[in-house]
């Protein structure tokens, strides 16, 4: 056989032109800038004017994102469910979002006007809120493209407007006090299997026999004893078998509705245990706790100034948003029509 004279050659790579590479980074600088574009574009519309303040896109993001934080928003198929009459969830969401953008730069504005500052605690507390936002929702702040000046002059509005509110609605001044008591009841009224009262007909409770009202009475006077021989208040519920009666009471030391109650205290100091109180309910046999609990009267204090803001916050804003020069007509920017809640649900 002939020996095969002819050559292997070998196959040539296709190289890109010149003009083809061009084209490729040419595609690829304009995805990029497409991106960058989408999320400059989207950061700098407008989504509210109020007053001297633009809210941007980036803000809103961060708004958002603190909003899905404080109502625990993670599965974006909740936001279709109904809260209230034909108002969804999202609905519901959004127009406290809203309200929160709002009413925080009105009261931000306010604060600024009337000279609000932070001192220098209140600047400590807030570099370490901002740094723990800007550390739990780092990936969705990267992904809105919101940055750490946006997060930090956000919370910075927050603090001054809460120090609007706080200096204008002042709190419970009358120096009222609580009482705090660990309550035996041994009931002279029936009960039902759940332990709730039993009424007749008429409304009235439902007494037991003379003979179980006797037993109780001597069960309370067996309380009594058994305390003063130095037995706690819990062992001394326990073994009598009232546990499911027995109650922790919480009351105004001028305004409870039992005088028998604050008249036996009269007589107490904190740690006392009270002889035999009789109520509608029964016979009551109480330790003394603490005849000014401050801890409940702080959360009476916090409860009595969120009911007085609730009430009067609206009359307030309708002013200060005067002040702070809002007009209704130019207060909705482009950016607001098209927001989806959805988008900044945490994953």
């Amino acid at each position: 056989m002939a020996p095969d004279n002819r050559r292997k050659t070998k196959k040539r790579k296709k190289r890109l032109t010149p003009l083809a590479v061009f084209l490729l980074w040419l595609f690829i600088f304009a995805m990029i800038a497409a991106g960058v574009f989408f999320f400059v574009t989207r950061n700098k519309k407008v989504v509210f004017n109020i007053g001297s303040e633009k809210v941007y896109g980036d803000e809103l993001a961060f708004y958002a994102i603190q909003l899905a934080r404080d109502y625990h928003l993670s599965n974006p198929d909740t936001l279709y469910e109904i809260y209230e009459g034909d108002v969804t969830f999202e609905k519901h969401y959004i127009e406290l979002l809203r309200e929160r953008i709002v009413n925080t730069k009105i009261e931000y504005i306010c604060a600024k006007h009337q000279g609000f500052k932070l001192s220098n605690e209140e600047e400590k507390v807030l570099d370490k809120e901002v740094s723990d936002f800007l550390s739990d929702y780092s990936d969705m702040l990267s992904e809105f493209d919101v940055s750490e000046k946006v997060v930090r002059n956000a919370l910075n509005e927050q603090v001054l407007a809460k120090k609007l509110i706080d200096s204008t609605f002042t709190g419970d001044e009358s120096g009222e006090t609580y009482f705090h008591i660990y309550n035996l009841l041994f009931s002279t009224v029936k009960l039902n299997a759940d332990n709730t009262l039993k009424s007749n007909s008429d409304g009235t409770l439902e007494q037991v026999s003379a003979s179980d009202k006797s037993k109780q009475y001597e069960l309370a006077m067996k309380a009594v004893e058994l305390s003063k021989e130095g037995k706690a208040i819990e062992d001394i519920a326990s073994e009598l078998g009232v546990i499911s009666t027995a109650t922790d009471i919480y009351g105004s030391n001028t305004g409870y509705d039992s005088k028998a109650y604050l008249n036996e205290m009269k007589k107490m100091k904190d740690g006392d245990v009270s002889g035999i109180v009789e109520t509608i309910y029964g016979y009551n046999v109480f330790k003394l706790i603490s005849s000014d609990d401050r801890e409940y009267k702080e959360k009476m204090k916090e409860k009595n100034e969120s009911d007085t803001v609730s009430e009067e916050l609206d009359d307030k804003l309708e002013l200060w948003s005067k002040e702070a020069g809002v007009n209704e007509k130019k207060l909705y920017g482009p950016l607001w029509e098209s927001f989806d809640l959805k988008t900044y649900i945490h994953r």
